[in-house]
């Protein structure tokens, strides 16, 4: 909460209004729901999506407890599935909008001691491309896209991937302002 008051505060002082900050473990279905109701009822329905949420352990398969692989697969994956499902329905209704996946070139392509997070990762992809399909399908005009950056320079990645570099076919980190405008 304090992170997400943070950025409002900034935002605020940056001169933008209407800013609202949120809480919610996204990994709830429910809470997904209670906080969509909050944002549409304090802004309206909304155009655009960004699915941004992550963890990522670094660890050896075998060394991954059932807990971190179900957060990992919940926090990367399933909470997408929430957040899709509670606002691309007006998305459809206005024919406009726009659903921005992050994923991950370990979307793409595998590296040692990430099976959790790579396979998450798999799965936002083909998210992505299966939901396209499902909107072209009903001859709508929202957009999705799948964004896969190579790491970027975040303490998410920064304190966790360390001991993986020399394993990784990821030489450099991105810088996440980079990212932001490629976006």
């Amino acid at each position: 909460k304090a992170a997400a008051d943070k950025v409002k505060n900034d935002l605020i002082q940056k001169g933008f209004s209407n800013v609202f900050s949120y809480q919610c473990d996204i990994t709830k279905k429910d809470e997904v729901k209670r906080v969509a109701a909050e944002t549409r009822k304090d802004l309206g329905d909304i155009n655009f999506l960004f699915n941004n949420a992550g963890v990522l352990i670094g660890k050896d398969i075998l060394d991954l407890s059932e807990q971190e692989i179900r957060r990992t697969m919940e926090v990367n994956t399933i909470s997408q599935f929430w957040t899709i499902q509670e606002f691309l329905p007006s998305m459809l209704q206005k024919n406009y909008g726009h659903i921005v996946n992050t994923a991950s070139m370990a979307g793409k392509v595998t590296v040692a001691w990430l099976s959790d997070y790579c396979a998450s990762k798999f799965a936002v992809v083909g998210l992505s491309d299966s939901l396209r399909m499902d909107i072209d399908r009903r001859g709508k005009d929202v957009k999705v896209t799948a964004v896969c950056p190579f790491f970027v320079n975040t303490p998410l990645v920064s304190n966790t991937t360390a001991h993986c570099q020399p394993y990784s076919r990821f030489d450099k980190f991105l810088e996440a302002d980079e990212v932001a405008k490629a976006i």
